[in-house]
This record gives structure tokens, sequence and C-alpha cells, in this order.
């Protein structure tokens, strides 16, 4: 039963080794990337100690391919184009759109489409510019009509948190604002995505051990932390920790 034991510890040593070499080498496949990514680069990515990750990007869409679950866009930033991909959704040619949380992904080859990506950028959600020059969200997400901006008494805004980051770091503060997106029970805590309306594609993060319904607005009290490492790529210029519910609709 030991020999057997230490078999299976060898094996799932080897995949994880394995696991490992192909993620830093960048290379990737719709097979081995799959939906987990998109699910995950929010809290992975959006915030690590790079300055092109967490600005918001702006690009015009100028070639449109579809596939059963993901969507390739040819798209124009400036004077540079390049390929970006998402989950499947309706999207236009000549239609521009807001992102700012992806991953960088080299030599992508789609299996569907039997083509190699020399460089792909993989972007886990996408806001609409609409014609007035505002961004729509993706369907089924919080309108930012719904967000307030830091209305319950006590609370400051995102965009005053981001602005004087240093000024609060180590403070207590108290955020109010829509929970957008939660991501459960990973390295012990849950990852609450906040939005309150006063920073356009920008969601905070805060980790907590509460339990907040998406699209719920909350009050919530936490400790900021800068230039906070997890580890395994977690990695935020600015979080908000040991989140509390002061209040929730």
């Amino acid at each position: 039963m030991n020999k057997t034991f230490n078999r299976i510890i060898l094996g799932a040593a080897a995949v994880l080794l394995i696991a490992g070499c192909n993620e830093n080498s960048g290379d990737s496949t719709e097979q081995n990337s799959g939906e987990a990514v998109f699910d995950t680069m929010a809290h992975i990515n959006a915030h690590r100690k790079t300055t092109e990750n967490v600005m918001v990007h702006k690009v015009l869409v100028e070639e449109v391919i579809p596939t059963s679950n993901y969507v390739y866009l040819n798209v124009k930033e400036g004077e540079k184009n390049f390929w970006i991909s998402s989950s499947n959704m309706e999207v236009k040619a000549g239609e521009s759109y807001l992102y700012h949380e992806f991953m960088l992904q080299t030599n992508f080859k789609s299996k569907e489409l039997d083509r190699i990506f020399d460089t792909l950028y993989l972007v886990s959600n996408m806001a609409r510019v609409n014609s007035n020059g505002l961004s729509q969200t993706d369907a089924g997400s919080p309108s930012s009509a719904n967000m307030g901006t830091g209305s319950s008494e006590g609370s400051i805004t995102i965009a005053d948190l981001v602005k004087n980051k240093q000024q609060y770091s180590g403070k207590t503060v108290q955020l109010s604002g829509t929970c957008v997106k939660i991501n459960k029970a990973i390295m012990g805590r849950n990852w609450i995505h906040l939005k309150d309306g006063s920073m356009d594609s920008y969601d905070l993060v805060i980790t907590s051990d509460e339990n907040v319904p998406m699209g719920n607005f909350v009050t919530m009290k936490g400790v900021v932390a800068l230039d906070k490492d997890f580890g395994a790529s977690y990695q935020y210029e600015l979080i908000v920790e040991d989140g509390r519910l002061v209040a929730q609709d």
C-alpha cells in the first residue's frame, strides 16, 4: 500500500511539474487554456505589477472570427493591430470595446480554426462603447446605474482610493458598491470584486470570509494593502484585505 501511495504522489508531482513548465513557456491551445483561464484571470492578472495590465485599453474591432466557445478579434489600439480572444459573445466589426484584464499567450493554437496566433491576448471581460462614448457591460452584469457612488455614510469612493492609495495604505476604509464578481474559497478566502460607478471599467478586489451574492449592493470595511504578493502570480498593486460586511441591500 505504501508503494502504491508513493507512486501516486510521484505521479501527481510530475503532472504539476509539467504544468508549471507549460505555464512558464507561454504557449497554449484552446484545449489546455479552456474556460478556467477566463474564470481566474480577474484575480490572477487584473492587478499584476505591470503598468500595461492595470490600465484600461480601448480597441476598435476590425475583424471577427467566432468559434463554438470563443471569439477571436483583430483589433486596433492607436497605430497597433493585434489579436485578442474572449468567451463567445456577439461582436461586430467597427465597434469599440474597453478591457483591462488579460493574459498574454504566445504561439496559441486554435484547433477549431487550425491556426496558430503568434501573439494573442486572452481577455476576461469586455465592455462595448456606445455612440455616446459610454461603456456598456456584458449581458448579465450589474449596470452602472445600480452601482451608486459610495453613497453610504462614511464610505469613500473607489476613485478616491485609487487616486490616494498611498494615503490610505495600511488604514481601514469603508467602501460601498455592487458586487460584480466573487471568486470563492481561493487561498482560504473569497475574492470580492466591487464597483461603485466612480471609476469606469475598474473593479476593486476585497478579500473576505463573507459570502456576498453577485449583484448585491454592499458596504464593507477592510484594510488597504499595496504591492501585495500572495505567491502563485497573485500580485496586486492595490487590494483591500480582511473585508467585513457592514450592510447590504
